[in-house]
């Protein structure tokens, strides 16, 4: 009788340990299988712009633990430059946005290569995303007013202009100097002014003089805010063809 006792008893102990096993097992399989997506980094868009080429890049976290990425680095493949990926805290999804100085050597491509190395940390276990695309490029040419003095009817205004391509400025146009406080016009010349000048990719300024042949005021009051206006006919000159664009540019002088 103690013989089954002790039989019965045993086989229950085993029985109960092994649905224990089953359980713990089961649990063990789930966890690994959701840990099996690692991070990852992908390239969103790449502009050339401002004398730079900005990539965003977009990182994101799979795991449940926020990652402390301590660095990396990020390489175009057919300039060789390198660029460097700052410390920061990633929890979920987020773009990030880097940057290199542009070069002349862009102007001829409409895809580049990225890879990148980035480095982080789980609590104390490291993390590595690596990645590699080919991602189409998208050019931005930038142009503005950055100052503007204007006396007796005479203005001088200096341009800035960004651009990765080689571009020549052929004209202004249309050219107003306004009053907003007194809603009323300082200055008009409604003619072309020929400039005809040509710059290498990059960034520039370059100053204008315009005479007006219509003036109402011959100074710039002070306490007052003015406007000026034009158009200018800028040609960008790429590998296969030249492209001219008609740009509106305003400019807000508080004086």
């Amino acid at each position: 009788m103690d013989q089954e006792k002790i039989f019965f008893t045993l086989t229950f102990l085993l029985i109960l340990s092994s649905l224990v096993l089953i359980i713990y097992s089961a649990h063990v399989i789930r966890i690994s299988h959701e840990m099996l997506t690692p991070p990852s980094a992908r390239v969103v868009s790449v502009y050339l712009c401002n004398g730079k080429i900005i990539i965003s890049l977009l990182l994101n976290n799979t795991t449940p633990y926020p990652i402390t990425i301590n660095g990396g680095k990020i390489s175009i493949v057919q300039t060789n430059q390198t660029i460097l990926v700052r410390p920061s805290t990633l929890a979920k999804e987020e773009i990030i946005n880097v940057s290199a100085p542009l070069l002349p050597s862009y102007a001829y491509y409409s895809t580049i290569g990225i890879k990148g190395l980035i480095c982080g940390n789980i609590s104390q276990n490291k993390v590595y995303i690596t990645f590699y695309c080919v991602a189409a490029i998208h050019i931005v040419s930038y142009v503005k007013v950055v100052h503007l003095t204007y006396f007796n009817g005479t203005a001088n205004v200096t341009f800035f202009v960004s651009t990765p391509v080689n571009y020549t400025v052929n004209f202004i146009r249309y050219i107003q100097l306004a009053n907003d406080n007194l809603s009323r016009f300082v200055a008009e010349n409604l003619g072309e002014i020929y400039i005809g000048r040509s710059f290498p990719a990059g960034v520039h300024n370059f100053t204008v003089s315009i005479e007006f042949p219509i003036v109402f005021c011959s100074n710039l009051e002070k306490s007052y805010t003015y406007t000026f206006f034009t158009y200018l006919n800028l040609t960008c000159h790429y590998l296969d063809e030249n492209v001219t664009k008609c740009l509106q540019i305003y400019y807000i002088l508080r004086n």
